[in-house]
């Protein structure tokens, strides 16, 4: 009960492609697969001050999380909980983007929006997808105010913001 509390907390009721596993505890674990293939595992541990906040097994920066289960274009975001706070959210796993990935996204996507968290260290990862994106792709950088990633703002709210960038389409 307090994992599911605490995915609900997160994520909202999007968790079910999250999982658990008694071989890391206290970790809450997002498959990457590329091409259908399991490929990493990223673990998040769900307390407060856990070291290290992020294990990841296998080659992370090889897939996308939520890659198959993304249609259309793709919010790109940090984190596996961010993705899955965002509709069409995708996770890069980190603030740097490999070659794999950006390949991934542009055979898929028509657009892409950027939602890297809203903190200094990522406005300069902002800017370098803008620019790796927009000469293929539309692209937008998603912003907001307050929180510091759309996680902290919800599902609910991060449909809002999103919903203002479609309109303008």
């Amino acid at each position: 009960k307090e994992l599911r509390d605490y995915l609900e907390s997160r994520a909202g009721k999007n968790y079910n492609i999250v999982y658990w596993s008694p071989q890391m505890p206290n970790r809450v674990l997002f498959p990457v697969f590329n091409q259908g293939y399991l490929i990493a595992v990223n673990g998040r541990g769900i307390y407060e001050g856990m070291q290290p906040k992020y294990l990841t097994i296998g080659q992370k920066s090889e897939g996308v999380f939520n890659y198959e289960n993304v249609e259309d274009f793709a919010c790109i975001c940090e984190g596996a909980f961010d993705a899955l706070s965002v509709p069409h959210g995708v996770a890069i796993l980190g603030k740097d983007i490999s070659v794999a990935q950006i390949n991934l996204l542009l055979a898929k996507y028509n657009r892409v929006y950027i939602t890297l968290d809203m903190d200094a260290q990522a406005e300069k990862s902002k800017q370098e997808l803008y620019k790796t994106f927009t000469h293929y792709i539309q692209t937008q950088i998603l912003t907001w105010a307050g929180e510091k990633d759309p996680a902290g703002v919800g599902y609910k709210g991060m449909s809002e913001i999103l919903g203002q960038y479609e309109k303008n389409i």
